[in-house]
């Protein structure tokens, strides 16, 4: 009798089947009561042959083929419940690889590397090199090919200019652009100001002086009065104008001093400088003088130095605050006459001729007089000596060259690198050199200049043809 497979028992007291591959399995139920009623009969009775418990001995070859027959049948069963619980996926799972296959991955083929293309959008007020307030350049990058939209915004006290780009189609080479704008003009406000009068060291306002209020527009100077008034006067150097300003700050204040009522007496010392040394001719003394009285060295004058032959100079100092224990100096002169070098009207002297070396025909054919004042090519030279109102022996005198130019013409031709070794800065300092070369020359009412613009890279383009003065700003936005 042959099981396929042993019989072991766990420590739980189950019975098992050992397979041949050592892998263990439950035993079927019917089995288990077999094999113990087996067991039991052969305890009970160790004597009695086996034949006596089962009849004929030939029965149990029978007996053991039916048991493996029902082994084997639940054997098969087992593992084809085993199988299905491995093979077969549930439902979610089922549906997740069906989803899982269903996607497809489509891999595009990369494009090739293009070459990014750089931009500058510049705002400039028109005709200058100047920026837009508040307006920075604005810079970007692309490909060949990409449209670039321009925006022009808007900017308080400025308004762009008819016929401006909107777009930038970009090319290989490095693309600049520039906006312009023209500046408005700025109406004129109405400013108020006030001036006021107060005690110095004080809140306080002077009595009997009254605040004076006005209106003006900025940059007006208005002039400040320091009006007398009795008991008080202007402390030190107070201002006398007032200048207008947007910003505020309309409001002047001018302090006053209480007058003290007691007399000083003010020093004078009258000196003649001479040659080598200073006299003093004389000292005088003004006495009554209110403290804080302000006196002007040249109001100070001695009448008997100038009848001498004496004239005044200056005063050191040139203006002062009377106090206790004051003192001025008064400066004096010999007198030299009042013409001491005998001028009379306005002296005109004609002009000498005028020698160049290296310009010899320039010489003979502008400068030799052949060329008659005020022909094209002649030069006039004038003195005008005058005397100075006030001072002796001190005259004004004016020399004035004059020329007259001879009439040319001049047609330049600006031509610009563009190529890929000029991108980034150096472009744009060359654009900036030639704008600042057109503004210069082609100045307002000049008509014998002309300029035309010519770039450069692979091939040659003409920007611009020849245009003057009045058409500097095409030829501006051509750059």
């Amino acid at each position: 009798m042959v099981i396929n497979g042993s019989i072991q028992k766990n420590k739980n007291n189950e019975t098992k089947i050992l397979r041949k591959g050592g892998e263990t399995m439950q035993k079927p139920k019917m089995f288990n009561r077999v094999i113990c009623f087996v067991i039991a009969m052969l305890m009970l009775m160790p004597s009695m042959p086996a034949s006596y418990v089962f009849g004929d001995t030939s029965n149990l070859d029978y007996i053991a083929e039916d048991l493996n027959e029902e082994l084997e049948s639940e054997l098969k069963s087992e593992e084809t419940d085993t199988e299905k619980e491995i093979d077969e996926p549930s439902a979610e799972e089922s549906k997740k690889e069906e989803s899982e296959e269903s996607e497809t991955v489509v891999l595009e083929e990369p494009e090739a590397d293009a070459i990014e293309i750089l931009y500058t959008i510049s705002y400039l007020i028109e005709g200058t090199d100047e920026q837009v307030p508040d307006l920075a350049p604005v810079t970007g990058k692309g490909k060949a090919g990409d449209v670039v939209i321009i925006s022009s915004p808007e900017i308080a006290g400025y308004k762009v200019l008819d016929n401006q780009p909107t777009t930038l189609e970009l090319t290989e080479e490095i693309e600049d652009v520039v906006i312009y704008y023209e500046k408005l003009p700025v109406e004129s406000i109405s400013l108020l100001y006030k001036i006021i009068y107060k005690i110095d060291g004080t809140d306080e306002t002077v009595p009997g002086l009254i605040s004076v209020e006005g209106e003006g527009k900025a940059g007006d100077i208005i002039e400040v009065p320091h009006p007398e008034i009795e008991g008080f006067r202007v402390s030190g150097n107070q201002p006398n104008t007032l200048e207008l300003a947007e910003d505020g700050g309309n409001e002047v204040i001018v302090y006053y001093v209480p007058v003290i009522n007691e007399a000083v007496t003010l020093k004078i010392n009258h000196i003649i400088l001479l040659d080598e040394y200073e006299e003093i001719a004389d000292t005088d003394l003004l006495e009554g003088l209110n403290i804080g009285t302000i006196i002007a060295g040249k109001d100070l004058v001695k009448e008997e130095l100038l009848t001498e032959g004496f004239e005044f100079l200056y005063s050191d100092p040139e203006e002062l605050e009377v106090n206790e224990d004051t003192e001025i100096s008064v400066y004096y002169q010999e007198s030299m006459g009042e013409n001491p070098d005998n001028l009379d009207e306005p002296e005109y002297v004609d002009a000498p001729e005028i020698y160049f070396p290296k310009a010899l025909r320039l010489r003979n054919s502008l400068l030799s007089g052949s060329i008659e004042w005020p022909n094209q090519g002649a030069l006039h030279i004038n003195k005008v000596a005058e005397p100075i109102s006030g001072i002796s022996n001190q005259w004004k005198v004016t020399l004035t060259l004059q020329g007259k130019d001879l009439t040319t013409t001049s047609d330049i031709v600006l031509v610009i690198d563009r190529s890929g070794s000029m991108s980034g800065s150096k472009l744009t300092s060359a654009k900036n050199a030639a704008k600042q070369f057109v503004n210069t020359l082609l100045y307002d009412g000049n008509t014998s200049t002309r300029i035309a613009v010519v770039s450069f890279a692979g091939g040659v383009a003409v920007n611009s043809d020849f245009k003057g003065s009045n058409e500097k700003q095409a030829l501006i936005n051509a750059i």
